[in-house]
């Protein structure tokens, strides 16, 4: 049996828009925890084109907060000042993922239709999803977004249906090494489906557009990297098999 198991954001659907909205309309309303615990005094909104990379570099919402401290402090977004700042503001990270996903309940229920609209299913993904079925692949979802949220989106495009599984940030809040717990839990999922089949039977992938993801799963399922999503598989980074658009996957999965 063969599980894919999909990351969310960049994977599935494109939510940079999203994203961008709901981390400005975060920073504006916590204005004054953003100067006691993270030092900021003047409030700076971020070019869209900045926070495009910040979103490449981010593996949560937490993420985006902790690239902008970067950001307002002139400093190098890179892998390791973003655990340096993560771990020196840690509550405060925390408090503004929590603040993030508050805001977009209420971005929601101000104006749904206008809320979806800040979201795109990337070109191929409804198609693949189903043809993948057809050949026995079961689908699965692997996110550091709340799982809540992402039947919510997968609902209005309706897409739902195709997931078995769905695994969110409800896991851990705001941990940045998340994968590597949500793979135990889905893996015992799919396992006690099986009964008395081992778990050797299964095979597992998992797609990211993230390298910091895929690496923290490295060993656990067989790695993919997703060409059309936020992030750039880097050399050396991660051992993973570049997939260059949604409808490789086919081709892949078939051969």
């Amino acid at each position: 049996m063969g599980v894919l198991i999909w990351d969310f954001d960049g994977v599935i659907v494109d939510t940079v828009r999203e994203c961008y909205i709901l981390t400005l309309r975060t920073i504006a309303k916590q204005r004054p925890y953003l100067a006691s615990e993270a030092g900021i005094e003047k409030f700076s909104p971020i070019p869209f084109r900045d926070f495009e990379t910040y979103r490449s570099k981010s593996v949560n919402a937490a993420d985006f907060f902790a690239n902008y401290i970067l950001h307002m402090a002139g400093k190098e977004l890179n892998e390791e000042n973003l655990e340096m700042v993560t771990e020196k503001h840690r509550p405060f990270l925390k408090k503004m993922d929590v603040a993030f996903y508050e805001e977009r309940e209420k971005l929601m229920n101000e104006d749904k239709d206008a809320y979806f609209r800040t979201l795109k299913v990337y070109k191929g993904i409804p198609e693949v999803l189903g043809a993948l079925s057809g050949l026995g692949i079961r689908h699965a979802i692997m996110s550091a977004r709340d799982s809540h949220s992402i039947r919510q989106i997968l609902a209005h495009f309706k897409l739902l249906s195709h997931f078995e599984f769905i695994i969110g940030h409800e896991v851990n809040k705001g941990d940045r090494h998340v994968k590597g717990k949500q793979i135990s839990l889905l893996k015992r999922h799919f396992a006690g489906m099986q009964g008395p089949i081992p778990d050797t039977s299964i095979e597992y992938f998992f797609i990211d557009d993230i390298p910091f993801n895929l690496r923290k799963v490295a060993g656990e399922t067989e790695l993919l990297f997703a060409g059309w999503g936020y992030g750039k598989l880097e050399e050396g980074y991660v051992e993973a098999k570049k997939v260059k658009k949604p409808g490789s996957l086919l081709t892949m999965f078939r051969a």
